[in-house]
């Protein structure tokens, strides 16, 4: 459910919704039965602790102030109450009262000032559950992606011959890549250079090499890559990634002024939700931009 604070969006919904509510019955038995159907079971037994002993207004005020103040118990139940109260069109119960025309003309003429004020309201409120609702359906599709990712990945590291695992890790990071909607291109040939991929974020373009190899991958491999890189648009970047490591524990951006460097820890913490692809990549970059160190795990 989606935690919405009233006090904090409109305060001035809660005197129209007491002043609606207990002037839409004459009897308080017909109030209480019009307070049951508008609660979820488990809640209703508010209800039965307030005071029918009392004026309507009284009853009506003790109910709202106990549901305003507690709203991570009530919060549902109160949305409930005014959506309820905003759709309220019958006034039949007046017929046998002797004033029925002066109370029937009360009862609605709060109730168009409380449409008025409610349905700004109700509007925001139907809006963020349905965005609460898109992003827990999105990060539910998500996890599943990305445990079927990480199947994968373990699949690929129990393949004995490295050329094939190489030619299994760039599809990966292609799909890994679709998993969040980055824009990518899997392995293409330029100029009759090799390039393992390609991926577009926030406007930077960057270069891929990928490898999975029982040697650590020296600092000479990396350059070769950055050959690459520099022979491009000015600002394309390149993203290094060595599976099992590199045969060095720090770099920086005056050995590699545009590669990032990516290993196991990176992606198995993607893998295990600790933190996004994308995000990954910026921090990465941030690091490299402010402070050189161009192999930064998060």
């Amino acid at each position: 459910m989606v935690v919405l604070n009233l006090k904090g969006i409109n305060a001035s919904i809660i005197k129209p919704l007491k002043d609606t509510l207990s002037s839409l019955f004459w009897k308080k038995s017909d109030l209480k039965s019009f307070l049951y159907f508008c609660f979820k079971k488990e809640t209703s037994t508010i209800i039965s602790t307030l005071d029918f002993n009392q004026y309507k207004i009284n009853i009506v005020n003790d109910l709202i102030d106990r549901m305003v103040k507690r709203q991570d118990i009530y919060q549902e139940d109160l949305i409930n109450l005014i959506n309820q109260v905003c759709e309220f069109n019958d006034f039949s119960h007046f017929i046998n009262e002797s004033n029925r025309d002066e109370l029937i003309k009360k009862a609605k003429d709060n109730l168009t000032h409380f449409r008025i004020v409610a349905k700004p309201m109700l509007d925001n409120y139907l809006c963020e559950a349905k965005t609460s609702k898109d992003i827990v359906i999105s990060n539910t599709i998500n996890i599943k992606k990305l445990d079927e990712m990480k199947e994968i990945y373990y699949k690929i590291s129990s393949i004995d011959n490295p050329q094939t695992r190489g030619y299994e890790l760039e599809k990966f990071l292609n799909q890994l890549f679709s998993c969040f909607d980055i824009s990518n291109k899997g392995p293409f040939k330029v100029n009759g250079e090799q390039i393992d991929g390609a991926f577009t974020l926030d406007g930077n373009e960057f270069l891929i090499e990928a490898k999975w190899q029982k040697s650590l991958i020296s600092k000479s491999d990396i350059y070769s890559f950055s050959g690459k890189v520099r022979n491009k648009l000015k600002n394309t970047l390149g993203l290094f990634v060595s599976v099992n490591g590199y045969s060095f524990d720090k770099a920086n951006s005056t050995d590699f002024p545009d590669i990032i460097l990516c290993d196991s820890i990176d992606i198995i913490g993607v893998l295990e939700s600790r933190f996004s692809l994308d995000e990954l990549i910026r921090r990465k970059k941030q690091e490299a931009s402010r402070t050189g160190n161009v192999y930064y795990h998060l």
